[in-house]
């Protein structure tokens, strides 16, 4: 492999690992902020690996990533902690993609303190949360505290839903 094959196949392991698409900037994060970012997603685009919109850069199939997936960083701890600090610098407030991550990297406890993050995001959007992601006892109880508060808070029950807060 020519090192620009090998940098196009990081660049494809790296994106497969992350997702079906990323910004640039994260993939240049991911990488260990390779300078040359963008010369590598043209020519994984020239050879009709990806597609580049403005400044995302997704792939152009299913199979051409689940192909890639196969190889990828899946397994790798290491890729999945230094992705993980790129998201807390580059996307602070994506909780989902950062427990993600932070569980990816072996962090458990990071994780669940991130998915606790995005469920609260959820409740004070009105969503119902999915609290299967939350294992731990004592934070589950938590956000079913605070999932009840915000409920009465909503129905103008504020002495009801101070109860669940204390």
């Amino acid at each position: 492999e020519t090192s620009s094959g090998k940098r196009i196949i990081d660049l494809l392991e790296s994106l497969a690992a992350i997702g079906r698409s990323a910004s640039i900037r994260e993939l240049k994060c991911a990488l260990n902020n390779v300078d040359s970012i963008n010369q590598i997603i043209k020519d994984a685009v020239s050879l009709n690996l990806l597609t580049k919109e403005l400044t995302t850069v997704s792939f152009i199939n299913d199979t051409i990533r689940n192909i890639t997936l196969s190889r990828s960083h899946l397994c790798n701890k290491d890729f999945f902690k230094r992705y993980s600090k790129c998201l807390k610098i580059l996307l602070p407030s994506e909780y989902e993609r950062r427990a993600l991550a932070e569980e990816l990297s072996g962090n458990h406890e990071e994780s669940q303190v991130l998915s606790a993050l995005h469920i609260i995001e959820q409740i004070r959007e009105g969503i119902t949360p999915d609290l299967h992601v939350i294992d731990e006892p004592q934070v589950l109880q938590c956000i079913n505290n605070l999932a009840q508060a915000y409920s009465l808070s909503f129905e103008g029950k504020n002495d009801l839903a101070l109860q669940y807060l204390i």
